[in-house]
């Protein structure tokens, strides 16, 4: 139920399926950086090796994906809506962005610039990166398996840029884990609407001030 104060972010559905999904690519994330970086050892012992991590690698690779190809068909709608949400951009962003940087160092002195989306630029940016990539990741993991053996160079090839696009991944999520976590000053509240799905109205015109406006509208009718 939505509080007087509060605004509906997400459906019970979504926060369950962020959480299970960023599980599980975070793990994939994991035990990807243990198997190029080779430690620490006491951690890949515990996982059975480089034969036991890459297995787990494996593993859950082929769930990551499972669940790539099957999200369009279980939630088509849902699957539409962030496309939609994400690559909708408006020459008003090219604004957002020369006065973001000022508002995220300095939010107190000041004021959040306005946008119309459901997510701000920099989100849609980030979030149409991480989906390419995880695409990009996905195929090259599932060549990786298929891929003959005698086919040195070609397997060579697939795995650097499995690899490349896997750092590139690890730097975009870390991005997105330090706004989602409101470590950030001006983020501060934004981890709730993957706890509960809702946000602080507050927190909702800092951020969404559009979405606000129309949620709140919405709600007043």
């Amino acid at each position: 139920m939505t509080g007087a104060g509060t605004l509906r972010r997400h459906g019970p559905a979504t926060v369950v399926a962020h959480a299970v999904f960023g599980v599980a690519v975070l793990g994939l994330a994991a035990t990807g950086l243990l198997l190029v970086t080779g430690g620490p050892r006491f951690l890949v012992g515990l996982l059975g090796g480089h034969d036991g991590l890459a297995v787990w690698h494996r593993r859950l690779g082929l769930v990551v994906t499972a669940s790539l190809l099957a999200a369009p068909l279980l939630a088509p709608h849902n699957i539409a809506g962030l496309a939609k949400d994400v690559l909708s951009y408006r020459r008003t962003d090219i604004g957002w962005a020369q006065v973001i940087v000022r508002f995220v160092i300095h939010p107190y002195r000041n004021r959040p610039p306005h946008h119309d989306g459901r997510f701000d630029p920099a989100q849609r940016l980030l979030f149409a990166i991480m989906g390419a990539l995880l695409v990009l990741l996905a195929a090259t993991g599932v060549a990786l398996l298929v891929t003959p053996r005698n086919a040195s160079g070609l397997l060579s090839l697939i795995l650097r840029v499995h690899e490349l696009s896997g750092w590139v991944f690890l730097f975009a999520v870390g991005a997105h884990v330090v706004a989602g976590s409101g470590w950030l000053p001006s983020h501060r509240g934004v981890v709730r609407a993957m706890v509960d799905g809702q946000v602080s109205i507050a927190t909702a015109k800092r951020l969404w001030p559009g979405w606000a406006a129309l949620q709140i509208t919405s709600r007043e009718r």
